[in-house]
């Protein structure tokens, strides 16, 4: 007990304990992690008011299998560091898309081939964007439109 209050007297707080993410905080952190990943055409929708069984999407893409599969775990292992996990998760053997379910965020990392097969940004086009910050700074260009090409 007395080694318990001497550790929290010394230590910060904001040190001995990963604060939990939660809302739009939570999103924007998934998406870096996206980002530092590498995943390409980033996309973060704030669907609260659309759909009461989260308040975010995630949407991006790898360039493989492999790709897409070490953008999920990234992402997971992330939470995990922050004591949470995702509630569920879909599709990580395939590598084609990833639907995983942290509560206030759904994200989905998909094979880029499968992300225009589904379009779910035409889905929720009348969602709103949320900006991310990127580390570097720049930040990726956002996704193009539905059925507009990528710029090169």
């Amino acid at each position: 007990m007395e080694m318990d209050r001497f550790v929290r007297s010394i230590v910060p707080q904001s040190i001995a304990k990963p604060k939990p993410l939660q809302g739009v905080e939570m999103a924007r952190h998934i998406a870096t992690v996206a980002y530092e990943k590498k995943a390409n055409e980033i996309v973060c929708l704030d669907v609260h008011e659309k759909v009461d069984y989260t308040d975010f999407l995630v949407i991006c893409e790898g360039t493989s299998d492999r790709h897409v599969q070490a953008i999920a775990q990234a992402i997971g292992d992330e939470l995990r560091s922050h004591k949470m996990r995702p509630i569920g998760v879909e599709g990580e053997q395939l590598g084609q898309w990833i639907l995983m379910d942290c509560g206030d965020v759904v994200v989905h990392v998909f094979h880029y081939q499968m992300r225009h097969v589904f379009e779910l940004e035409k889905l929720w086009r009348d969602a709103p964007r949320v900006e991310v910050d990127f580390p570097s700074g720049g930040g990726l260009a956002p996704a193009p439109e539905v059925g507009e090409p990528a710029e090169p």
